[in-house]
């Protein structure tokens, strides 16, 4: 089925056409906001400005692109009985390059084994995830993997539930248009729109509110949403990763938590080890001494078996994981630095001062 694309700022003007196109066994998009959605159209008709971007802009994403003002007849152009705007022909969508991942960033640890094992065969196909595990175990971290190793041209589209205003919940995830309530003064993207082609990451999933989870089951269920103050529908695809510290059957038991949602959310399910199970708990410090030396650029000097040892007898049980583990020693690290720092400074003094 041939596709076309509508790229308008009024697109009830265009509701003859749709009809028109629609009867004759087309597949009709029609949009008022230009967002590159990754998806391919055989015919593009487009304003020369419209929200969110041009006539330009469209043709880059495009190349068969039509400009309707310039169109002496749309359906004419369409059933290729007027000569094509462009010599070029249609582009698929970008895909994303194939490249290999270090592995090392994702799994420090032997105990990460099955995780890995679990991750790579089931998340490249399979859409939703739930990853279970205590605070800062590094769940965010292992949901990012999953977006990377599917490899999908859309964003990875952090949401924390604990954050999100219920009374707001319908604008947060569907987004809304200019006027559709007060304070409403243009256009804006909800997070199924802004996830679409790529991974929506739900952060805490057990603080998201009833009504919130009945809005994401219905995204999930249909596939489809439309965005306040309107009356299109959309549609939509994207990845799910949600994390949760809880068990999420305890709550769903008292309800706070959904069941059917849960089903939706936990195709497959892994938990996170904690630090204290890692076979190799120095090995991590060694790891997060050097990532947060590269992030800070710190050159320290010290002994990295003394800072390891100072570590373990201080943070043990390391109940905030790696998480605790990485702020301790970010703030050791900065401020070894910074005496070596002090003691260069001291010493090139004495240096260039004449005794």
């Amino acid at each position: 089925m041939a596709s076309i694309l509508f790229l308008v700022n009024h697109p009830e003007a265009y509701i003859n056409h749709r009809n028109y196109f629609e009867e004759k066994g087309f597949e009709v998009t029609m949009r008022h906001i230009w967002r590159y959605d990754y998806q391919h159209y055989d015919h593009v008709l487009c304003d020369e400005f419209i929200s969110g971007g041009s006539y330009h802009d469209i043709k880059k994403a495009y190349p068969q692109a039509i400009l309707i003002k310039k169109c002496p007849s749309i359906r004419k152009a369409i059933l290729g009985e007027l000569p094509s705007t462009s010599n070029k022909p249609l582009e698929k969508p970008k895909k994303v390059e194939n490249k290999v991942l270090d592995m090392s960033k994702y799994f420090v640890d032997q105990s990460y084994v099955e995780v890995e094992k679990l991750i790579n065969l089931f998340c490249p196909k399979i859409k939703n995830v739930l990853i279970t595990g205590e605070t800062g175990t590094g769940k965010e971290h292992i949901a990012r993997y999953i977006h990377d190793i599917k490899k999908t041209p859309g964003n990875f589209i952090p949401v924390d539930c604990g954050s999100l205003n219920d009374e707001l919940i319908a604008s947060e995830f569907y987004g809304h248009i200019k006027g559709a309530f007060t304070g409403a003064y243009q256009d804006k993207e909800g997070y199924f729109e802004k996830a679409h082609g790529g991974t929506l990451f739900f952060d805490e999933i057990e603080n998201l509110s009833i009504k919130g989870q009945v809005a994401l089951l219905r995204a999930l269920q249909e596939l489809t949403f439309i965005k306040v103050g309107d009356n299109r529908i959309q549609k939509v695809d994207f990845n799910l990763v949600c994390t949760t510290n809880v068990e999420l059957w305890d709550l769903i038991s008292k309800g706070g938590f959904r069941s059917d949602l849960y089903y939706r959310i936990s195709h497959v399910r892994f938990n996170v080890p904690p630090v204290r199970d890692y076979y190799n708990i120095p090995g991590l410090m060694e790891f997060l001494i050097d990532q947060v030396c590269e992030e800070y650029n710190l050159t320290p000097y010290i002994d990295k078996h003394d800072l390891v040892i100072e570590t373990m007898q201080k943070l043990h049980p390391y109940k905030g994981n790696i998480r605790e583990i990485k702020s301790y020693l970010t703030t050791e690290l900065i401020k070894l630095d910074a005496s070596r720092s002090s003691t260069l400074t001291g010493i090139e003094l004495m240096k260039t001062t004449p005794l």
